[in-house]
């Protein structure tokens, strides 16, 4: 097997199919907050793309979160950062993953809004809102 073979056989099996995390109810901001809080410790639960982008932003489905959808980003950061969770947005999946903050988890500070990122993959990074992520004041 080739190198080339080896990389596009990895990147591949990262893109297998979606982890088994649970459903939440995006319907609305408090049916998601809801479903969030019902989490067990540790589980990530998701929602659709698009049910985030109803939720948080005002742009087109190919801008929403985008570098041009300021406002979209900020809502969602805040929400995350209310309810002490990660985004992880999955594009590839249509899916937005949340996750309760494990204190376990390293971050990297990053400026504004958006404290920090964990980086678990070129196709899995995670933010966290609120400089209490970093362990910062």
């Amino acid at each position: 097997m080739g190198i080339g073979s080896l990389i596009r056989w990895l990147l591949e099996a990262d893109a297998a199919a979606p982890s088994d995390a649970m459903k939440l109810d995006g319907a609305t901001e408090a049916a998601l907050a809801r479903a969030l809080s019902a989490l067990p410790p540790d589980e990530r639960g998701w929602i659709t793309f698009v049910e985030a982008r109803s939720l948080f932003s005002t742009r087109d489905a190919q801008y929403a979160f985008g570098e041009v959808d300021d406002d979209g980003k900020t809502n969602i950061e805040t929400f995350a950062a209310q309810h002490q969770s990660v985004i992880n947005f999955m594009p590839a999946e249509g899916r937005v993953y949340l996750i309760e903050k494990s204190d376990g988890a390293k971050y990297r500070p990053f400026g504004g809004i958006i404290s920090c990122l964990r980086f678990n993959g070129p196709k899995d990074v995670q933010l966290t809102c609120g400089k209490a992520a970093c362990g910062r004041d």
